[in-house]
C-alpha cells in the first residue's frame, strides 16, 4: 500500500497494519499494530514459524538497507506446483522458497518491499524499482493510479515510462508530472515519458498488469515504424 494512502488513513484515525505473504507459503511477515505508525510503509517482521531473510544473486544475506530477494524456509512452504516439477525446482532451492520479491530490511529487522524482481528496470546499469517511482507519483493529489514499466532504449538499454490515470475532472501535462518527480527522486529514476490513460489493465484481484502496458506500447511503436 502506498505510504501516501497510509498517511490518509492515519489522518482519519485508522491504523493500518500490513502483512506480506504468498500463495506458495501463506504469511511471511507481519507488522505489529504498535509499530504501524512508527514503521509506516513496512510489511513488518518475519513470522515466528519460519526463517526469512533477504539475499543477493549469490545467495548471500544482504546488509541492512541493501535490496535483495526475500527467501524463506519452514513448515508452511508448499510441496510444489502441481504437474510443474521444473517450476518447483526454480522456486524452491535447497529448502528455501525464492519469492521473486525484492525488499530491504532496516537496522531493527523490519522489512520494506521494493518490487517484483521481474519488474525491475535496468537503465544504464542502474536498478530502478517501479513501485518506488509509483509511490512518488501517487503523492500528487491529481493522480488516481499509475504504473511504471521499462521500455527499450538504444542508449540506456531500458528507460522508465509511466502510465498515469488522473482523478476525475483533473488535467495535467507531461511536463507537470515530470517536474513533480524531480523533487522526489534521483534523475535516473524519473520516467523518460508519460502517457495518460483512463484506466490501467488489472487482474481479477486488482493487481496492475504492467506487462500488458509494455506489450501495447511495443505494438504501437512497431506499427509506426
Amino acid at each position: 500500500m502506498p505510504p501516501s494512502l497510509l498517511k490518509e488513513y492515519e489522518k482519519l484515525g485508522v491504523t493500518v497494519s500490513q502483512i506480506f505473504g504468498q500463495t506458495e507459503t501463506s504469511t511471511i511477515t507481519w507488522l505489529p499494530v504498535s509499530d504501524a505508525s512508527r514503521k509506516l510503509g513496512s510489511v513488518g517482521i518475519p513470522v515466528l514459524h519460519g526463517d526469512v531473510k533477504i539475499v543477493n544473486e549469490k545467495g548471500e544475506e544482504v546488509k541492512p538497507g541493501e535490496v535483495g530477494e526475500i527467501v524463506l524456509s519452514g513448515p508452511t512452504l508448499m510441496s510444489g506446483y502441481w504437474g510443474r516439477p521444473e517450476a518447483t525446482e526454480e522456486t524452491i532451492k535447497n529448502g528455501w522458497l525464492h519469492t521473486g520479491d525484492l525488499a530491504k530490511v532496516d537496522e531493527e529487522g523490519f522489512f520494506y518491499v521494493a518490487d517484483r524482481k521481474k519488474d525491475v528496470i535496468i537503465s544504464g546499469g542502474e536498478n530502478i524499482y517501479p513501485a518506488e517511482v509509483e509511490k512518488a507519483f501517487l503523492e500528487h493529489p491529481k493522480i488516481s493510479d499509475v504504473a511504471v514499466v521499462g521500455i527499450p532504449d538504444e542508449k540506456w538499454g531500458e528507460v522508465g515510462m509511466a502510465f498515469v490515470v488522473l482523478q476525475e475532472g483533473e488535467r495535467m501535462t507531461e511536463d507537470e508530472a515530470l517536474r513533480f518527480c524531480e523533487e522526489r527522486m534521483a534523475k535516473f529514476k524519473i520516467p523518460k515519458s508519460i502517457k495518460f490513460l483512463k484506466e490501467l489493465p488489472q487482474t481479477a484481484s486488482q493487481k496492475i498488469m504492467r506487462y500488458k502496458l509494455r506489450e501495447e506500447y511495443l505494438k504501437q511503436k512497431n506499427k509506426k515504424s
